[in-house]
């Protein structure tokens, strides 16, 4: 027998929720800012800041004009 959990994004990614809040709030100040550079400035790996990301949109952020688009604070 095979049993199979479906989860949320943020079930899923644990990420620091202080890291989380970092990342939200620098894209609240510069909407157009990657990863790269919100690794850069938060100390952290791009894996960490893709991880607090995947939390983010589930309800507080979205990626507008692809990948040379910007951010677009939802909540």
């Amino acid at each position: 027998m095979r049993i199979i959990f479906k989860r949320t994004v943020s079930e899923v990614v644990q990420s620091d929720p202080e890291l989380v809040q970092a990342v939200y709030d620098l894209i609240k100040d510069n909407h157009s800012i990657s990863r790269a550079a919100l690794a850069n400035i938060l100390g952290t790996s791009v894996r960490q800041v893709r991880k607090a990301i995947d939390v983010l949109r589930d309800n507080r952020i979205r990626r507008k004009g692809g990948d040379s688009g910007e951010w677009e604070i939802i909540g």
